[in-house]
């Protein structure tokens, strides 16, 4: 099988040497991928994804043969939606082979079932990368998330205490303590009966 490897890196970050030993880490043996390594090199990852941002991807696909195979390091490098959608009917006409370092084995798009899981792979990757990126600028900011804030044991007390008193509601302790009210929820369950 003809494979050829496609990789998102933010520039200066991997030589293609570098990719050729990530893909051997997949299972391919750097010279059975005939067609170069494609790599789109960015400064930044872009708020807003077009095509057109990612011109060695669509050299990438154009050049998979028919029945061929399609590798990257990670699913998450199709995580831009606009990328995914540009991406998988052309590679389902191909009927192409997906590899990835961090799926286990590969997906053959001729099989309706191998695209669903891959389809939920590309978008469980999606939404990580997305969690990633609020936590970090959550920490950047300086505020805490839920987990971050559920993790201070005295926070976790007060929320208990408050959480108990049925002369508040559940806003006014979420206000009080600066927990959101399903994070209260969550970590408490439903309120105690008021005490008649």
């Amino acid at each position: 099988m003809n494979w050829v490897g496609w990789a998102l890196s933010l520039r200066g970050s991997k030589t293609v040497p570098e990719w050729r030993k990530i893909f051997a880490k997949v299972g391919l043996n750097p010279d059975d991928i005939i067609a170069p390594i494609y790599i789109d090199e960015l400064v930044n990852v872009p708020a807003r994804w077009t095509i057109d941002q990612a011109p060695q991807l669509q050299k990438a696909v154009h050049s998979t043969s028919a029945g061929g195979g399609f590798a990257v390091p990670s699913l998450s490098h199709f995580s831009p939606v606009v990328l995914w959608r540009w991406i998988l009917p052309r590679l389902i006409a191909k009927r192409v082979t997906v590899r990835a370092l961090d799926a286990k084995g590969d997906y053959n798009l001729c099989d309706v079932s191998d695209c669903e899981a891959l389809q939920e792979r590309v978008e469980k990757a999606a939404n990580e990368l997305k969690i990633a990126a609020a936590r970090a600028k959550r920490i950047a900011d300086g505020t805490l998330g839920p987990k971050e804030k559920m993790a201070d044991p005295k926070v976790k007390a007060r929320c208990r205490e408050l959480w108990s008193d049925r002369s508040l509601s559940a806003r006014e302790v979420a206000e009080k303590t600066g927990v959101s009210e399903p994070t209260l929820y969550r970590h408490f369950g439903p309120r105690p009966p008021k005490k008649t």
